[in-house]
């Protein structure tokens, strides 16, 4: 099986990574494609007729769930920010 740690995922192949990891998806509810896919880069396989991350495949999952949590928080930020520049008594 080919495994390749750097090959660029579309944001659907980490959305399954992410599903995968908690549970969430299952071989018939997903597009095919996608699932070869991740399992030819060696991110997921088959186990007793579920889906379960490979250890690359956890590796992959937590970098993308890290990316959203820090781009969650930037923008919980710039609410806050922009709350302090632009407070609500002054916008009426």
């Amino acid at each position: 099986m080919a495994r390749c740690p750097l090959a660029p995922l579309d944001r659907t192949e980490e959305n399954i990574l992410c599903r995968v990891t908690f549970g969430l998806a299952d071989v018939g509810s997903l597009p095919v494609g996608f699932l070869s896919r991740l399992a030819t880069l060696g991110l997921i396989e088959e186990k007793h007729g579920q889906l379960a991350l490979t250890d690359l495949g956890r590796q992959r999952a937590d970098e993308a769930l890290e990316r959203e949590l820090v781009a969650y928080a930037a923008a919980c930020d710039n609410v806050v920010i922009f709350t302090r520049v632009f407070p609500r008594h002054r916008l009426h």
